[in-house]
């Protein structure tokens, strides 16, 4: 209907728009009225680059980020995705939740907390994106409560619509500085990756590299180096913007008082244990949900962090240091504060469009919509005569959390 000209979907959105969202009727979600109110609230930007694995950060494959984060930032070097795909993945970074809260979240067009009170506090929200946000649902979901949502970047590449978001950003940003002094949030999310997408003229370190992606070519016998050497290459164009927006930050004096966040939705396979997995979407093994995250900004110890931490803890995180919501995290989210002193936890969560997996140091337990499971060690091989441990019992309980 859209591409006949029959759907305007900005009006459509804008008639259901509404700050304070509507109430999930068949979720207890949150369990108490949220208590949220911060003195002197900080900026806050979070940048996902999309199949970001967590190999893909360093000095060589992301310089500019290493540079300006490296010393100054707090690296969780055990984080998972709470999802093997954009959905999923993005859904547990901004509400707290698991992926089974993600099919009614959408049929109810629920937004999530964290977004709605930050409008309550007056942030100006600035939502960039290089992929269209209505193709994912995301405007249905986490962003449906935004008046007027920027949907889409024009251009006709990845990278050519990364390099389009990013001025648009910096625009965006400069405006801001002379409107208005309230804080502002940001997010800037990243596709050339995704769509194995380098620009002619950039550079291209890693080497040998393919020109382009076909997945029908590719087979168990296939070299991976080339086409990882390709999603690398557009990792580095990537991170060549990002220096853009950290330089820009410093200049306009806002880098102290941003909390960022960089991360990823998932990451990637390059059937990295000789098994014929590429890409994402297809199991919960470390290349496709082992991810960077860093954190920068008021409040945040740099260092680097070794216990397991998930996407799932964002949100807590934000929500009491950014917003200062006060409430127990049981009131809103199933994870834990990624601030947390010696944070470690015993298991995380992840979904994919069909099944889901609980990801534990020694094991992944594979569960799919019928019930059927597989347990799995790390490089996806079945470990003969394992049962159930307790963290599966854990994560059912986790799942029925918010629902009536």
């Amino acid at each position: 209907m859209e591409k006949h000209g029959w759907l305007d979907p900005r009006a459509a959105r804008a008639e259901r728009a509404d700050i304070d969202g509507k109430q999930a009727q068949n979720l207890d979600w949150p369990k108490h009225p949220l208590s949220c109110q911060s003195d002197s609230p900080p900026n806050v930007l979070v940048v996902l680059i999309d199949s970001w694995r967590a190999d893909e950060y360093g000095p060589e494959n992301t310089p500019n980020l290493y540079a300006a984060l490296d010393a100054s930032g707090r690296r969780y070097l055990d984080h998972f995705s709470g999802g093997n795909a954009t959905r999923n993945g993005t859904m547990s970074l901004f509400y707290g939740l698991t992926g089974n809260y993600y099919a009614y979240l959408d049929n109810t067009q629920t937004p999530a907390l964290l977004i709605t009170q930050m409008q309550k506090q007056g942030y100006a929200m600035g939502i960039f994106a290089s992929a269209s946000l209505n193709g994912i649902g995301f405007d249905r979901t986490i962003f449906s409560s935004i008046d007027s949502l920027r949907l889409r970047t024009e251009g006709p590449t990845p990278a050519a619509r990364d390099r389009q978001m990013t001025d648009d950003w910096l625009a965006w940003l400069s405006q801001q500085e002379q409107s208005d002094t309230q804080p502002w949030f940001g997010m800037l999310f990243y596709d050339a990756p995704h769509g194995y997408d380098v620009p002619a003229d950039a550079a291209q370190p890693y080497q040998p590299s393919v020109q382009d992606m076909n997945y029908l070519k590719l087979g168990p016998d296939t070299d991976p180096t080339p086409y990882f050497n390709r999603h690398r290459n557009a990792v580095h164009y990537d991170d060549t913007l990002l220096g853009e927006v950290i330089d820009d930050l410093k200049a306009k004096g806002e880098w102290d008082n941003t909390l960022l966040v960089v991360t990823a939705d998932h990451g990637q396979s390059f059937n990295d244990f000789g098994k014929n997995y590429w890409g994402h979407n297809s199991n919960f093994a470390a290349p496709q949900t082992h991810v960077p995250m860093i954190v920068h900004g008021p409040g945040v110890d740099p260092g680097t962090v070794d216990g397991m931490t998930s996407h799932l803890d964002v949100a807590p995180m934000l929500m009491r240091h950014a917003l200062g919501c006060t409430n127990p995290l049981s009131d809103y989210a199933q994870g834990v504060d990624l601030l947390t002193p010696g944070i470690d936890q015993p298991w995380v969560q992840a979904s994919s469009y069909l099944d889901y997996g609980i990801i534990e140091p020694s094991r992944i337990t594979v569960i799919d919509g019928a019930g059927q499971w597989q347990i799995l060690d790390h490089r996806l091989d079945p470990i003969p005569g394992a049962e159930f441990s307790p963290a599966v019992f854990q994560a059912m309980q986790t799942f029925r959390q918010f629902y009536r």
